[in-house]
């Protein structure tokens, strides 16, 4: 500690020095020149010294803020992505027009998760205050997520559609069979009543029917991860695309 003091000390005598040799002109003492080049021989590499690190520090700053500012930068553009690939998967299925996605969609966030409950329902921030309402679709970044099932004037609680109490009729892209997506109470939906085992394989997209419901058709649930016959129909599991045991930001569909 002393000898940091010391060191202050010897920075600030220095300081006054060269404001001293400053305000002297050469005429007032001939040997002031000769002082004057002594003096920033020595001070300069101290100056160097100390400012250094400061420099550096700067650099330091401007980078992380650079780097904040280009992660910000992402995000929204990864939001506006999804957001235009929700749409183009909506406007390409037949009675779902282009002009009906003009009220756009109301951004949220979860806000609450039940622990027993943690792949059925979540709590978002946004509600009745915000033009949201019973029935109304919530994707993410990646797909679906699940309907509004219950709305106050500041939250409204979501329903995921692996929740056990979730339905919804679904298409498999490829093949275009319908079945009936349930949620299991896990990681995981159902799709059932597919009958034949080749209108299904690994891999394969499922979609949103929009055969009634509040749910548009297009819009994308997940992929296709286990087939396997049972009897008369195919068992067959799909996983979202959104991950719903790490949900953030959303979106509210405004209107079809």
């Amino acid at each position: 500690m002393e000898g940091l003091k010391k060191g202050w000390f010897l920075v600030g005598f220095f300081i006054f020095l060269s404001l001293v040799l400053s305000s002297l002109s050469l005429k007032s003492w001939p040997g002031i020149e000769l002082m004057r080049k002594g003096y920033a021989s020595f001070i300069f590499p101290v100056e160097e010294v100390f400012s250094l690190p400061l420099r550096k520090l700067s650099d330091l700053i401007s980078f992380f803020r650079l780097h904040r500012d280009l992660l910000r930068e992402n995000a929204d553009l990864r939001r506006e992505l999804a957001l235009l690939r929700h749409s183009l998967s909506m406007v390409r299925v037949n009675g779902f027009k282009e002009d009906s996605l003009k009220e756009g969609y109301i951004p949220c966030k979860v806000v609450y998760r039940f622990p027993d409950r943690w792949f059925s329902e979540v709590v978002i921030n946004k509600g009745k205050d915000s033009g949201i309402s019973v029935g109304m679709v919530v994707l993410g970044e990646n797909g679906l997520v699940g309907e509004v099932v219950e709305v106050s004037s500041k939250m409204s609680r979501v329903r995921l559609i692996t929740s056990r109490n979730s339905i919804i009729g679904a298409l498999v892209s490829r093949s275009r069979s319908f079945g009936v997506l349930r949620g299991t109470g896990g990681a995981y939906c159902e799709l059932l009543y597919i009958f034949e085992e080749g209108d299904v394989s690994i891999d394969d997209e499922v979609v949103a029917a929009g055969m009634g419901g509040n749910i548009p058709g297009g819009i994308r649930i997940g992929k296709v991860v286990y087939v396997k016959k049972r009897g008369e129909f195919v068992e067959v599991h799909v996983k979202p695309f959104e991950d719903l045991s790490k949900l953030d930001n959303l979106w509210v569909l405004k209107g079809r």
